[in-house]
């Protein structure tokens, strides 16, 4: 319910979505999917770089729908993913921790749709980084149960997509509260 609006308007916000996130990964859909790497953005200021700028997430694979689709649709669906990879991920961590279905379904959407989530829904790059954390999390319960081997591959995968999501400021916290765990 919370999120409707993004099926008809994903700019319905009208803040940072509408004014920099969406025209942003828009421009790097644009050079890839005419085959070349996204380097520069004439139309902001007097030309501002997108590979060196994180929140362009050039190198994140969502991004990458910007290339194959048009720009609403694929902004529509990379904030969807961000709140489902965040509401899946807990769900897993905390089933891992033997939490019963019923309690980590209330985890997953406690996380996946509370405040901050939803609070920050114009801000793609955070959604996106902050639905890593319940992921991370549950590479580090893996470790801690004795799987290490495959624990330690998805936690460098999920590092990756983290990295480069666009958002290092949560990257950063992120990190913290994996490392405190």
């Amino acid at each position: 319910v919370m999120l409707s609006t993004v099926w008809h308007d994903p700019y319905s916000a009208g803040e940072d979505d509408a004014v920099y996130f969406q025209p942003v990964r828009a421009r790097v859909g644009e050079a890839l999917a005419d085959g070349r790497w996204p380097m520069a953005n004439p139309y902001e200021a007097t030309g501002t770089a997108l590979m060196g700028d994180p929140q362009t997430a050039v190198m994140y694979p969502v991004t990458w729908l910007f290339a194959v689709t048009d720009s609403k649709t694929a902004y529509t669906l990379s904030i969807l993913l961000a709140f489902a990879l965040a509401g899946i991920g807990t769900f897993l961590y905390l089933q891992r921790l033997k939490l019963v279905p019923t309690a980590a379904l209330f985890g997953a959407l406690a996380f996946a749709y509370g405040g901050f989530m939803v609070g920050h829904r114009v801000h793609l790059g955070m959604i996106h980084t902050a639905a890593f954390l319940p992921w991370g999390l549950w590479c580090l319960e893996g470790l801690r149960r004795r799987r290490a081997a495959p624990a330690a591959l998805w936690l460098v995968a999920i590092l990756y997509l983290a990295i480069t999501s666009g958002h290092w400021p949560a990257l950063v916290h992120m990190t913290l509260v994996w490392g405190v765990y």
